[in-house]
């Protein structure tokens, strides 16, 4: 969540320059008021005590206040320092607070993740892999955006998403993870009333479920099919279609893996020339990424490379 663009730290769209100084100067107005000495606060880090008190008396000129009363022997605070240190002393400490938690959660297996992942594919490799992962870290908060929609990764927050195809976005880190072969299917009941195709010369003689893009492009050879009978654009929607004998298609081998071993489904035309589409995960930057993040990704991207693999 962004930080509100209201209140004094932000200034008509931009960050209050003033503020860039104040927080330091502020942290040594406190260990001022806590040593009663500008001599002890600057050995703390480093800076000598004419330096202490110039950054402190220019946090006075800032606030447009006195904080400090100041004579040969002693410091003390005025009554606004007072007031002002009780107000700005647990304002420092969160900050810390708040950085070391950044700092913790960035190099522990702790906190959100988000990933994106198309449906049939995040469904069968990813939500297992996520799964996996989420039992031996528990504390890992994973958001799993399940949809055949390309996802924004930056304007939705999305730490990595794995893809079929290759990215169009430059700005984008690709990790290939292996290739997604595609095979021709039918089930008996469509082969017992139609045959099986003979080769690329038999393809007008039979019906074919194809899968469409947003665009109503086809995936696979289109150049080599009729008019189809059935279009769909979800791949498990065409996997039901062809296991219901409406016609042959052609699919992922993960996909139809399982169809295949109970029978359910055949390959046919196995001497057609194989083509496949790349699997890859994407994710905006190498840079400062977390250490969940980092090890999400790579459990997931191994878990993908060994099903394709099958």
């Amino acid at each position: 969540m962004l930080p509100p663009t209201s209140g004094p730290w932000y200034a008509h769209g931009m960050i209050d320059p003033t503020l860039l100084g104040e927080v330091t100067s502020a942290q040594l107005f406190v260990r001022v008021v806590e040593t009663g000495s500008f001599t002890r606060a600057g050995q703390e880090v480093g800076l000598s005590q004419s330096n202490v008190s110039r950054r402190v008396a220019a946090l006075e000129d800032t606030l447009r206040v006195r904080l400090l009363t100041r004579t040969t022997r002693k410091v003390t605070p005025t009554e606004e320092g007072r007031a002002y240190y009780a107000q700005v002393k647990p304002a420092l400490e969160a900050f810390v607070e708040a950085g070391m938690e950044a700092r913790r959660t960035a190099g522990g297996v702790v906190g959100p993740v988000r990933v994106a992942a198309p449906g049939a594919l995040g469904r069968r490799m990813v939500l297992p892999a996520v799964l996996a992962f989420v039992e031996q870290h528990p504390a890992v908060r994973p958001t799993l955006l399940l949809s055949d929609d390309k996802r924004d990764l930056v304007s939705e927050g999305v730490d990595f998403a794995v893809r079929v195809g290759t990215p169009s976005e430059s700005s984008l880190v690709v990790r290939p993870l292996g290739r997604s072969p595609q095979v021709f299917v039918a089930s008996p009941a469509y082969i017992e009333r139609h045959g099986a195709p003979g080769g690329a010369e038999t393809f007008a003689a039979h019906r074919w479920v194809v899968r469409i893009g947003p665009s109503g492009a086809i995936f696979g050879p289109a150049n080599m099919l009729p008019p189809p009978t059935l279009s769909v654009d979800d791949v498990d929607g065409a996997l039901d279609a062809a296991r219901a004998g409406v016609g042959v298609a052609i699919l992922p081998r993960w996909l139809v893996a399982d169809a295949l071993a109970d029978g359910t489904l055949v390959r046919v035309v196995p001497e057609a020339p194989e083509f496949s589409a790349p699997v890859v995960a994407v994710y905006p930057s190498r840079r400062s990424m977390p250490r969940r993040v980092r090890m999400l990704l790579d459990h997931c991207a191994a878990h993908v490379s060994a099903m394709l693999e099958r």
